[in-house]
């Protein structure tokens, strides 16, 4: 009894409990059968404390560009090796203009309420992110703002 390993009590971060060496009970099998199924979307419906929040947390550490391969050392989903490198070999799980406004999004919403004059501010105060080989704008900041504008088109922007 004096090798146990420290129980996670109110730690649900996957990574936390990986790194710190809590007790873990692998549920990585979830990944493999996420893919396997292929869904667009899923619906995860459990009682409260049934580790939804952990769940999302360890399919946060796997899918995420970058994802250290050694939180998921000796676990099942380690094992299959081809799901492994079929996914992370690439990171082309989506396209970056999936998530986000692009440049040409902006000009048609700027167009379709009449608001083109102000594609420049928008683009300065809302065009930072880069994602994959895409610039993408902040689609709640955008959206925002021109629901603003549509009001008073001498607002300057903001952080919203």
């Amino acid at each position: 009894m004096a090798d146990t390993l420290k129980l996670p009590v109110g730690v649900d971060s996957f990574e936390k409990i990986r790194r710190n060496r809590f007790y873990y009970i692998d549920k990585t099998k979830l990944i493999e059968q996420l893919v396997e199924m292929g869904g667009e979307v899923t619906l995860f419906t459990r009682p409260r404390r049934f580790g939804k929040t952990l769940n999302m947390s360890m399919l946060r550490s796997f899918f995420e560009i970058g994802a250290d391969a050694l939180l998921f050392e000796g676990l099942y989903i380690a094992k299959n090796k081809s799901l492994c490198e079929a996914l992370l070999s690439t990171n082309d799980f989506y396209d970056p203009r999936d998530f986000g406004f692009t440049d040409h999004e902006v000009k048609k919403i700027l167009d379709d309420y009449g608001l083109t004059s102000h594609l420049k501010e928008i683009k300065e105060w809302y065009d930072g992110y880069h994602f994959g080989n895409a610039d993408i704008y902040c689609p709640w900041d955008v959206i925002n703002y021109i629901d603003q504008l549509k009001y008073d088109q001498s607002m300057d922007p903001q952080d919203i």
